[in-house]
């Protein structure tokens, strides 16, 4: 059996029986736990306008057989209609009674014993009363019954309901609705924001009031709205609270070299009628308006971290993903984070947006959402064309010769060097403009050298593809092809080293001084780590990702 406060907000308004969600009694709404535990069940005043008690215990539900009703509230002179549904008893519509407290007559159909369905016509009001519809039956498990709950109209009544939304689509719940006229009703919002109320024909002056407190009292657009009630129909109103959620997104840097070790931090923080608003969810969306694929392989690259690691993006390590992902603020309403910022230059932009309380992103685009950009500028013009000279230049350095002396000149090495990670590092050589990613080849560890702005790409299968323009260019120190064993060290320390293989020379096998390629040897990307190739370079400074 479906509960009624499961109903969706377009069923709400193109249906009558939403009306039985707003169950007022002593001034209260009945809640889900009250409806499913019967505790509402001994209150007998009702607010003007609402309905009475339900039925002690209802709804009812046996894993036997469950029933559904279509319709919970009618007019007089309408019908009301219940299907019996099959559970663990087996055969639907076995060992069926049907019940309601109305004798049998002319206006039935159906409802025979063993029947899987039941109709019957609504012949007079329930006086804002509710009463049971049920199916019964006995098995070898024993007795069983499944009830639900309908409510019956009089025919010189109308009904007037609606929803009071906050600005960003939130549900407002224990607001009061008055309607002013002769005699008048009253009802109050449920956890949904939904309100229903019977009146006689005439006219009247709908207004909400109450809600949640803020920084001032809370008030509604429109403040209020007439309502020309007819018999048997159902006049719809809705108001949206002059409130929502709010979200700011602030950095403490709004432009950073990128070099691949800056960081920036990062906050958001969440309020709600002037107060902060905590364990609030947020969609946090990088360079909002490309797509998922766009965000990790164009333009500038950053990984968002918080204090248990990379946020986003998400997917592998080789095969990042760009979507949206979900924060929740703390108690405070705040949620911090760092931006571990890569190599390529440009605007990099972040924006949150809240979800409401009905677990939905908010409407309220001013409020509910923020949008932040970092300008990360670009770290030096350096050339491909001028690396070797400069490599050879820094190579001279006591510090690098060391390095280069014990390491053997390994490409992992080259790259914690290179690109500024070891702070011994002090030949004044500047690389900056250019970028450096570990790849992998037949061989083993290489190093790929870029420029900066344009990181290598690699294909759906993770290899570099020689032939692409952008990478072509690109050079590949492998110190496994250097034909002198053990003396490259030597030749960098000396300033020796002429040249490096492009990618494109490295892959066909070409003839390069001091170098043996050899043709058809790919270069794919790491299985462990994509913190390059645009992206960041490993660090330990704090609130880095990795």
């Amino acid at each position: 059996m479906s509960h009624p406060l499961r109903l969706s907000n377009r069923c709400r308004r193109l249906t009558l029986p939403v009306l039985s969600l707003l169950l007022v009694l002593s001034s209260a709404v009945i809640t889900e736990s009250t409806v499913m535990s019967g505790a509402a069940a001994g209150a007998t005043t009702s607010i003007s306008g609402g309905f009475g008690a339900l039925p002690a215990g209802l709804p009812i539900e046996s894993r036997c057989q469950d029933m559904t009703i279509s319709t919970h509230i009618v007019f007089v002179g309408q019908w009301i209609s219940a299907r019996a549904n099959g559970g663990i008893c087996g055969v639907t519509g076995k060992d069926n009674n049907w019940s309601w407290p109305v004798a049998p007559g002319p206006g039935v159909r159906g409802c025979q014993r063993n029947a899987k369905a039941c109709s019957f016509k609504a012949t007079a009001p329930t006086n804002q009363q509710l009463a049971a519809f049920c199916i019964n039956g006995a098995n070898v498990q024993g007795g069983w019954e499944s009830c639900d709950y309908y409510g019956v109209v009089g025919d010189d009544m109308g009904i007037i309901d609606g929803h009071l939304l906050s600005k960003d689509g939130g549900a407002v719940s224990s607001a009061t609705i008055s309607a002013y006229g002769h005699p008048g009703a009253t009802a109050t919002s449920d956890a949904d924001g939904f309100y229903a109320m019977q009146v006689k024909r005439g006219t009247y002056q709908v207004v909400p009031s109450g809600g949640p407190q803020g920084k001032a009292s809370p008030s509604y657009s429109p403040r209020g709205a007439a309502a020309n009630v007819r018999a048997t129909e159902t006049t719809h109103l809705d108001f949206t609270l002059d409130a929502s959620v709010e979200v700011k997104l602030a950095f403490d840097k709004t432009s950073v070299e990128a070099n691949g070790y800056e960081l920036v931090s990062g906050t958001v923080t969440t309020t709600e009628y002037g107060k902060p608003l905590p364990n609030a969810e947020v969609q946090l969306e990088v360079q909002p308006g490309q797509s998922s694929e766009q965000a990790v392989t164009a333009g500038p690259r950053a990984s968002v971290c918080s204090a248990s690691g990379r946020i986003w993006p998400g997917g592998g390590p080789s095969q990042p993903t760009g979507y949206p992902v979900t924060i929740t603020t703390d108690a405070t309403g705040k949620y911090k984070f760092t931006v571990d910022v890569g190599t390529t230059p440009g605007k990099w932009t972040l924006d949150a947006w809240a979800f409401n309380s009905d677990g939905k992103l908010s409407t309220d685009v001013t409020a509910a959402s923020d949008t932040k950009s970092i300008e990360f500028t670009k770290a030096g013009s350096h050339s491909l064309e001028s690396f070797v000279r400069t490599l050879d230049g820094a190579a001279r350095g006591t510090s690098i010769s060391a390095a280069l002396g014990t390491s053997n000149a390994s490409a992992s090495t080259l790259v914690t060097l290179l690109s500024g990670g070891d702070p011994q590092t002090a030949s004044g050589a500047s690389f900056g403009g250019l970028a450096f990613s570990l790849a992998t080849s037949l061989t083993g560890t290489v190093m790929i050298i870029s420029p900066a702005d344009k990181p290598p790409v690699f294909n759906a299968g993770g290899i570099l593809e020689p032939n692409l323009t952008r990478n072509a260019d690109d050079l590949v120190f492998d110190p496994s092809i250097w034909t002198g064993q053990g003396l490259l060290p030597y030749v960098l320390s000396k300033g020796l080293l002429s040249t490096i293989p492009t990618v494109g020379e490295y892959a066909h096998g070409s003839s390069v001084q001091g170098w043996k390629t050899v043709k058809g040897d790919r270069i794919t990307l790491p299985s462990g780590y994509y913190q390059e190739f645009g992206w960041g370079y490993p660090m330990t400074k704090p609130g880095a990702c990795y």
